[in-house]
């Protein structure tokens, strides 16, 4: 299961996310994109992100109001 600063990710939410990061195309959504990515799928996998790249994840959950990415937001 992908974990996100604790806050475990289904593959879905996880693939939800990173479309929302690749669309907005900065280089920190990219590369978070890109880290998210790598914990698709695996058994267990913890998302370091650096602080660019978790305001980035954050500003594109604005608009999330419930499940696993609301909790990563709050």
């Amino acid at each position: 299961m992908l974990r996100v600063y604790g806050v475990p990710i289904t593959p879905e939410d996880g693939r939800r996310l990173i479309a929302t990061l690749i669309a907005d195309g900065g280089p920190d959504q990219m590369t978070a994109a890109e880290m998210i990515g790598k914990g698709i799928g695996r058994v267990f996998y913890a998302v370091a992100l650096s602080p660019a790249e978790r305001d980035a994840v954050l500003s594109t959950l604005e608009d999330v109001d419930e499940g696993p990415l609301a909790e990563l937001r709050r």
